[in-house]
C-alpha cells in the first residue's frame, strides 16, 4: 500500500495588496420591550482613532464551535401535543431551522430524566435481576421522546446525539430505590449495566438515531433526592469505562465514545483528571463536560487535552417566581453563562429545559426556567427571555465556526464574544446591561462599524463575509496525498469524494475547504465511522448554497482507532 503513496508539493506565493471595505453589516437587538428587533444596517467606514472600541482579529482563532445543545424532554412532547401541527411546527423550527436556533446537538435520557413525566418504568429494565437484559424494552421511549426527535430531524437532518442515564434499573442501586442510593460494584452488575448501554445505543440506531456519546451517569456525586439519580465514585465510573463499558462496546464494534460528564460538584481534578489519566479510558473520551461549575474547567481542559473538546451540557435552570412569569434578569443570566463559557473554550454550549407548560415544573414537582412555555388551557405559545438570551448566540454562529479573539479598549459592555464563521462573516455578541444606551464601535484591520446597544439589552452584530480586509505575504505550501482521494467533485451544494484503502481503521473524520489565501470557507465532520472507504457526500453549509468558481484547497483529516492521524489535501477547480 505504501507504494502507491507519493506526495506532491506545490508552493504558492500570494501577495495581495488591494483592500476592500465594508458598505454595512447587521445588528440584532433584543429587550423586554422589544424583542428580537431588527435594528437595520450599520454602514462601516475606514477606521478613525476613538478611545472607546473593540477590536476583533478574525485570524487569532480559538476553539471550534462544533454547534448548539438542547435536551429531549417529555415534559416537552406532552406541551406542544395540544397545539395544531403548524403550532408545532413552529417551535419546533425555531429551536432546530437555521432561521432559529439551528440546534444540532441534543442530549437523550437514557431512562427517565427529572423533566419526563414521574411514571412507570424509570428505567429500561425494571425487571429485577435481569443479566442478560430479555426486558429491556425502548416501548416508553416510543411514545414521545423518540417522536419529538423524529419531529426534529426533519427539520435538521445534521443532529447529533449522546445518551445520559439519570438512573440504571433499581435494582443495580445499592439500596433498590430510583432517586437515591449508589451503585453496587459487583462484576455482575456492571457487566449487566455495559450491556443495557449498549442495547440503548442499537435500539436507538435501529430507529435512525445515531448515539455518537454516551455517559454512564447524569451528576454522579449526587446521590440523594426526590427525582431519578444514583451515586457514583470518580474511581468507580473510571473502572467502569475500562474494565467494562469499553470492551463490550469494542467487542460488539460500536463506535459510540465517551462523554467525560456529566459533573454538577467535586473538582476538575477529581472527575476529568482522574479518568483521563488512564490511558484506555482517554482513547475513548470524545467530549469533557460538566454543567454547573465554573466555565474554567472548560478552559483547563483545553489545555490539559486539546485534542479533546469540550461540552457544557446543561444550562443553569434558576428558580422564577410561583406565578413562572419568568424575568429579564433571568435571561440576563442565561446570557452571561453562554458568554462566559465561551470564552473558556467550550465547543457546545447545552440548555436544559426546552419546551414546558404553563407551570414549567419537573415531572417531580418543582418549577425550573424554561425557553418556551405552552399555556396548554389557552394554546399560548411565550417565548421567555432565556429564549432570546440563547438565540441571539446559536442563530447566528453557525456550527463549525472559531471563537476569534478580541480586545476592549477604553469602556465595555457587559459580556462581549466574538466568533468567526465558516463562510468568513465575524458575529459579535455583547449584552448592555446599563440602564443607558452603549455606544459602540468595532474595528476589524482598517475598518469599523459604529452602532447604538438599548439599555438593558442583547445584542449581535453581524459583518459579512468579504468585507474585512485580507493581506498575506508569506508562502503557503499544499501537500497532496494521493491516491487516498479521488473522484472528487461538486454539484450545487454537495461536495462529493472517494476514500480509499488507506482511510481503513478511522473513526472521525473533519473535512474543510479553503481558498488559495487560507481563510476557511466550510467545514464539516463526521463522527463514528464505521465504514470510511469509498464514497462520501457533504452538504455545503452555507449561505451561497455551493462555491464560486476557482481554485480551492480540500482537505481531509481522519483520526484513527489507533490515535494516529491522517491527513490529506487535494487541489480543487470549480467551474460551472
Amino acid at each position: 500500500m505504501n507504494s502507491l503513496k507519493y506526495i506532491i508539493t506545490v508552493s504558492i506565493f500570494l501577495l495581495v495588496t488591494t483592500e476592500s471595505f465594508a458598505v454595512s453589516a447587521e445588528l440584532r437587538t433584543s429587550t423586554d420591550a422589544a424583542r428580537w428587533v431588527d435594528a437595520g444596517k450599520v454602514d462601516g467606514s475606514t477606521w478613525a482613532n476613538t478611545s472607546n472600541y473593540i477590536e476583533i482579529f478574525p485570524d487569532t482563532k480559538y476553539q471550534t464551535v462544533m454547534g448548539w445543545g438542547g435536551t429531549i424532554q417529555e415534559k416537552h412532547w406532552e406541551a406542544i401535543k395540544i397545539l395544531s401541527d403548524a403550532g408545532k411546527d413552529s417551535i419546533m423550527r425555531e429551536l432546530f431551522d437555521t432561521s432559529g436556533c439551528n440546534i444540532t446537538f441534543l442530549r437523550c435520557p437514557i431512562g427517565c430524566c427529572d423533566f419526563d413525566l414521574n411514571e412507570a418504568p424509570i428505567s429500561l429494565n425494571e425487571t429485577a435481576n435481569d443479566y442478560a437484559m430479555d426486558h429491556f424494552s425502548l416501548a416508553r421511549d416510543s411514545l414521545r421522546k423518540i417522536p419529538l426527535i423524529k419531529m426534529a430531524q426533519a427539520i435538521n437532518p445534521n443532529i447529533r446525539f449522546w445518551g445520559c442515564p439519570w438512573s440504571p434499573p433499581r435494582w443495580m442501586h445499592d439500596n433498590g430505590q430510583f432517586d437515591r442510593g449508589n451503585m453496587k460494584n459487583d462484576a455482575q452488575t456492571l457487566t449487566a449495566y455495559a450491556l443495557y448501554l449498549e442495547k440503548f445505543v442499537l435500539g436507538y440506531k435501529e430507529a435512525g438515531i445515531n448515539i455518537e456519546w454516551i455517559t454512564c451517569q447524569n451528576e454522579p456525586d449526587i446521590a440523594d433526592g426526590g427525582y431519578p439519580k444514583c451515586g457514583w465514585t470518580n474511581t468507580q465510573e473510571r473502572d467502569f469505562y475500562k474494565n467494562y463499558m469499553i470492551p463490550r462496546f469494542k467487542q460488539s464494534n460500536l463506535d459510540t465514545r465517551i462523554l467525560l460528564g456529566v459533573f454538577c460538584c467535586g473538582t476538575f481534578d477529581q472527575w476529568i483528571k482522574t479518568q483521563m489519566d488512564d490511558a484506555t479510558v482517554r482513547d475513548f473520551v470524545g467530549f469533557t463536560s460538566h454543567s454547573y461549575q465554573a466555565p474554567d474547567w472548560g478552559l483547563r481542559s483545553s489545555k490539559d487535552y486539546p485534542d479533546i473538546p469540550f461540552m457544557q451540557t446543561e444550562a443553569p435552570f434558576g428558580w422564577p417566581p410561583e406565578d413562572v412569569a419568568q424575568n429579564w434578569n433571568e435571561g440576563r443570566d442565561i446570557f452571561n453563562n453562554v458568554s462566559d463559557f465561551m470564552n473558556n473554550r467550550t465547543s457546545v454550549y447545552t440548555i436544559w429545559s426546552m419546551v414546558n407548560d404553563e407551570r414549567c415544573q419537573s415531572g417531580f414537582d418543582w418549577v425550573q426556567m424554561v425557553a418556551i412555555k405552552v399555556d396548554r388551557n389557552t394554546k399560548r405559545v411565550t417565548y421567555h427571555p432565556y429564549f432570546y438570551a440563547y438565540k441571539h448566540f446559536a442563530h447566528y454562529v453557525k456550527p463549525d465556526a472559531k471563537v476569534v479573539r478580541n480586545s476592549v479598549n477604553g469602556s465595555a459592555p457587559s459580556k462581549v464574544n466574538t466568533f468567526l464563521n465558516p463562510n468568513g462573516d465575524i458575529v459579535l455578541v455583547c449584552s448592555n446591561a446599563y440602564n443607558n444606551q452603549y455606544a459602540l464601535t468595532v474595528k476589524v484591520g482598517n475598518e469599523m462599524w459604529k452602532a447604538n446597544f438599548p439599555p438593558q439589552s442583547f445584542n449581535t452584530l453581524l459583518i459579512k463575509s468579504g468585507t474585512t480586509p485580507v493581506q498575506r505575504s508569506t508562502p503557503m505550501v499544499v501537500e497532496t496525498t494521493s491516491p487516498a482521494l479521488s473522484d472528487i467533485s461538486t454539484g450545487g451544494s454537495m461536495l462529493r469524494f472517494t476514500l480509499s484503502e488507506v482511510a481503513s481503521g478511522s473513526r472521525e473524520m473533519d473535512v474543510s475547504l479553503s481558498d488559495l489565501n487560507g481563510r476557511i470557507l466550510w467545514t464539516g465532520h463526521r463522527g463514528g465511522i464505521t465504514a470510511p472507504v469509498g464514497k462520501h457526500v457533504f452538504s455545503l453549509r452555507s449561505e451561497r448554497k455551493g462555491l464560486l468558481p476557482g481554485m480551492y484547497l480540500l482537505s481531509v483529516r481522519l483520526k484513527k482507532r489507533d490515535g494516529s492521524v491522517l491527513t490529506m489535501e487535494n487541489r480543487l477547480n470549480v467551474a460551472h
